[in-house]
């Protein structure tokens, strides 16, 4: 983390680090310091959505201090790349995520992960912890902002609830564009085939593509797995809730089923490829083995002759040089109309 950039999420001050603190007051976000902000907690009693990012050593410890929050679940949602799932301790309780996103200015289908967050509701707060690029939870302040849901009853659950929904929208883009990157390994159009040419030599980027769109999948289905495990598990509030975590959980896990559906339509499109490419070495092997044998008959008339006998009739007279050309011809356009037919040339 640069200077520049520990100064500004840091917010070295005398009252302690700074945050973006989003509230029924402020619902577009205001920078404060965490003292500030606890102090409101505990006087307002007022729902609120406190935002750090990128906040490591002495800010989570501050953060644990001035919240109430038990230090060693920020810390362990700090550790970058944590896994998914649901973190309890005491009254608090963590959920963590993680964050991949379709690329749009790259490759169609390039999925990247964009980092991980952690979101911690401990009474009337929220505190989000967002470790990558600094837009992870921009959609659901958005959308937070817009319909104030968590500042008019809802409390930090309808907060945490909306934001998660923004990381899912971006989950659902993602398998959207593997859909289509997948839709777009479909043959070119049919082409009559050609015995005798060589098939484009297009195998080996089109195997890249594959196996490029296999690791694009697997890196978002690792991600989807584990979080619809921890949505199902969060919500135990009331059935109402739960129930709504678990229609989200059950929509992570339809697209888990499609990323599946994903990998086994590359399967068989890479095992169509190498069968294709089995099939193509077969037919030059047939090939090159049908053109030795035309050459084969000729150098076995040439090695014949070319030992010297002294006992050769053929050689005295003097037809014998044309017959030996003619029958020599005969046979080798024999085997070529043979090899013909057979389809080997």
């Amino acid at each position: 983390m640069t200077g520049s950039k520990a100064t500004e999420y840091a917010g070295a001050t005398d009252h302690g680090p700074s945050v973006t603190e989003y509230s029924a007051r402020h619902p577009a976000g205001r920078r404060t310091t965490l003292s500030e902000a606890a102090l409101g907690t505990r006087t307002d009693r007022e729902a609120r959505w406190l935002r750090l990012r990128d906040a490591e050593g002495a800010t989570l410890e501050a953060a644990a201090a001035h919240l109430g929050v038990p230090a060693a679940l920020l810390r362990r949602g700090a550790q970058g790349r944590h896994r998914p799932g649901v973190r309890h301790a005491g009254d608090t309780y963590g959920l963590a995520l993680r964050v991949c996103r379709s690329d749009r200015a790259g490759p169609r289908g390039r999925i990247r992960e964009a980092g991980s967050v952690l979101l911690v509701v401990t009474g009337d707060t929220l505190v989000s912890l967002e470790e990558g690029t600094g837009d992870l939870l921009d959609a659901g302040a958005t959308a937070v902002a817009q319909d104030g849901a968590g500042w008019t009853g809802g409390g930090p659950g309808a907060v945490l609830r909306t934001l998660v929904d923004g990381i899912a929208e971006s989950w659902l883009d993602a398998v959207a564009a593997l859909e289509e990157a997948v839709d777009d390994m479909d043959p070119e159009e049919d082409v009559p085939e050609q015995k005798s040419r060589a098939r484009p030599r297009n195998e080996d980027m089109t195997a890249r593509r594959i196996h490029r769109l296999r690791r694009q999948i697997l890196r978002l289905r690792r991600t989807l797995a584990p979080a619809a495990l921890a949505l199902r598990e969060n919500g135990h509030d009331t059935d109402e809730e739960a129930a709504r975590w678990r229609d989200t959980a059950d929509l992570l896990r339809h697209c888990v089923a499609q990323l599946d559906t994903l990998l086994q339509l590359l399967d068989s499109a890479h095992d169509a490829r190498m069968a294709e490419i089995g099939v193509a070495q077969n037919n030059d092997m047939r090939r090159i083995s049908a053109t030795a044998a035309l050459i084969a008959v000729p150098t076995m008339v040439a090695g014949n002759y070319g030992m010297n006998f002294d006992h050769m009739p053929e050689l005295a007279w003097t037809f014998g040089y044309p017959l030996v050309v003619g029958v020599t011809f005969m046979v080798c356009a024999g085997l070529w109309i043979h090899l013909r037919r057979r389809g080997w040339l």
